[in-house]
């Protein structure tokens, strides 16, 4: 397990590598992504072996048949600190489009797809809004709650109190 002690600072990071790679999929952006450590990507036969391996936090870049690629370093999640603690650290994300599929479609898809998540909170705020209103407005209604007081079991009396009066 690759696991950093310090920050150069002499601070604790409090995250640890994954001993297997991460595969993150994406269908509906059109892309799938492996993060993990180099021998762990080499190890998956995912990296060619005449690539050059891109240094600090810069991109590399190649195509074959069917797909773009790209890896870059990437800051492991949990971890603390500003990006350039790790410049040198061994964790990659290797992500992997279908090519010739222009970046900006895949831009349009991400934002959708945020866009219809954010939606479907603001609906859930709306309803649940409304319901909180409707509440409210029959606590305040006076003709209401003296036609509550007539209900048994809308008046908060039990019915053996009701007998005994």
């Amino acid at each position: 397990m690759n696991t950093p002690t310090d920050d150069r600072r002499g601070h604790c990071i409090d995250f640890t590598v994954p001993d297997t790679p991460v595969f993150n999929f994406a269908p509906d952006l059109g892309y799938f992504e492996v993060l993990g450590t180099m021998e762990q990507l080499i190890d998956e036969s995912l990296i060619p072996r005449e690539l050059e391996w891109p240094t600090g936090f810069n991109d590399r870049l190649w195509n074959d048949e069917k797909f773009e690629w790209r890896l870059r370093r990437q800051r492991p999640e949990g971890a603390r600190g500003p990006r350039r603690f790790y410049a040198e650290f061994d964790y990659w994300s290797l992500r992997s489009t279908v090519r010739g599929r222009p970046m900006k479609v895949v831009q349009a898809l991400w934002m959708r797809r945020e866009a219809d998540r954010i939606a479907a909170i603001l609906q859930w705020t709306r309803e649940d809004e409304a319901q909180v209103h409707a509440v409210a407005r029959a606590h305040r209604d006076v003709a209401f709650q003296r036609f509550k007081r007539l209900v048994p079991a809308l008046d908060g009396l039990s019915r053996k109190r009701r007998r005994g009066e």
